[in-house]
């Protein structure tokens, strides 16, 4: 099973052969896909917001969601492929236009980081009342918090490295705490 694109993180709807409610985690190692998921129904689709984290530290693939580990962790090894596919947020990239490979809902604070968060991170972000801490080594930053700047397709990096984007094919801007991506699968 040949990669396109270095990671993917999302969850399995209602009606996924795989079973609904499945938080996975994709990741090319060594240009081979190897993908982590968590059992049925661990994902609760409650219409409340919800923080993911899925983290590879060169040795083990784990998923968060609120601050706690779902399932157990799965054993990986390799370096990450790199690809010169865009990083896509809200669908699978290189899938056409299949509403199945679209996200339907909110994001918000998405962070990149070329390193592998602690618990004590991922448990400080989870609990955290307003803003994310900032964290070394983050590669990409996007709060989507955007609404006064001068394009409103514009998504703008926080990270400090300008790795802006472009929201694409209806992915609008909903006020929700400051602001959040919205999607309509």
């Amino acid at each position: 099973n040949t990669p396109h694109y270095q990671y993917s993180v999302g969850y399995t709807g209602v009606d996924s052969s795989a079973g609904p409610g499945k938080l996975v985690f994709n990741i090319a190692l060594n240009n081979v896909l190897v993908e982590h998921g968590t059992p049925t129904n661990t994902f609760p689709m409650d219409g409340s917001w919800h923080h993911i984290v899925a983290t590879y530290n060169g040795t083990q693939m784990r998923i968060f969601m609120d601050g706690i580990e779902k399932g157990t962790s799965k054993a990986a090894t390799g370096s990450i492929t790199s690809f010169a596919t865009p990083l896509c947020l809200g669908k699978f990239p290189n899938l056409g236009g299949d509403p199945k490979y679209y996200f339907g809902g909110l994001l918000d604070d998405v962070r990149i980081l070329d390193r592998s968060l602690s618990q004590e991170e991922i448990t400080q972000d989870s609990q955290a009342s307003s803003k994310y801490p900032v964290r070394m080594n983050t590669t990409a930053w996007y709060t989507f918090d955007e609404f006064n700047r001068s394009s409103q397709n514009t998504v703008y990096d926080l990270s400090g490295l300008n790795n802006k984007g472009t929201a694409y094919n209806g992915a609008a801007r909903t006020a929700v705490d400051g602001a959040a991506l919205s999607f309509h699968g």
